[in-house]
């Protein structure tokens, strides 16, 4: 058991979400199965790769799980062989409050 208080973080190659402009087809396959049992587990951060851009959004953007928000975050690229620039995303986990708020952040650099 993971005790309360510690972040979990799932990672996967195909996104959970993705930014605008790109279609469903891109969503890790059975997402809609998945999300919901990962949730349960307490994912607090799912971070991707695949697109080779940097985005960063809230799991209740697309999925709608009462009592659970998550970061979805996706990876940029240092890849030459895309025509997208390199980028780096630094996640820097905060303390959870005495009520049990969290004030995570993801910014990419």
């Amino acid at each position: 058991m993971i005790p309360a208080g510690v972040l979990r973080v799932v990672v996967t190659h195909h996104p959970f979400d993705v930014p605008e402009g790109h279609g469903d087809d891109d969503v890790v396959g059975r997402a809609k199965l998945a999300f919901p049992a990962i949730a349960e587990c307490g994912g607090d951060v799912f971070l991707s790769g695949h697109l080779h851009i940097s985005h960063i959004t809230h799991s209740v953007e697309r999925y709608k799980i009462e009592g659970h928000s998550a970061l979805i975050v996706q990876a940029g690229t240092v890849s030459m062989r895309t025509v997208a620039w390199n980028s780096v995303s630094s996640a820097q986990p905060e303390q959870i409050d005495s009520k049990g708020a969290s004030t995570r952040t993801c910014t990419p650099l």
